[in-house]
């Protein structure tokens, strides 16, 4: 292979988006937790798994909170609890055996949290 071919390769592997790679680089799902309480009302939300505690955010209405799990399998869990004024509520937001997404868009309503598809529909579930 000529230089430039190795060059072009080059790039274009580290161009793939590291989502879809297995190895090295690891795979990787987006999780995204966004603010849909009505009244303009802030919401604390406070998310961990049974190794990693994300710690304490505060969102003000529109605004998300993000992270990436890195190679998730059937047991991954993340768990949150919400606050907002007069309530206290809690979600399983990321189950490994429930959720196979790789970019997981959660809205955070009143009645529950919705599961956004990339279609644009929606699934909302109770709270726990």
């Amino acid at each position: 292979m000529s230089e430039f071919g190795s060059c072009v390769l080059i790039l274009w592997l580290l161009m793939l988006p590291s989502s879809t790679m297995n190895g090295a680089m690891g795979f990787k799902i987006l999780v995204s937790v966004l603010n849909d309480l009505q009244g303009n009302k802030d919401l604390s939300i406070h998310c961990k798994s049974k190794s990693n505690d994300l710690g304490v955010e505060v969102l003000h209405h529109g605004e998300a909170f993000q992270w990436f799990i890195w190679n998730p399998n059937g047991e991954t869990l993340y768990f949150c609890s919400f606050e907002w004024e007069g309530a206290f509520k809690s979600f399983d937001i990321y189950v490994g055996t429930r959720d196979s997404c790789s970019y997981c868009r959660w809205y955070v309503k009143e009645t529950g949290p919705c599961f956004h598809f990339p279609s644009a529909s929606e699934k909302c579930f109770p709270w726990m």
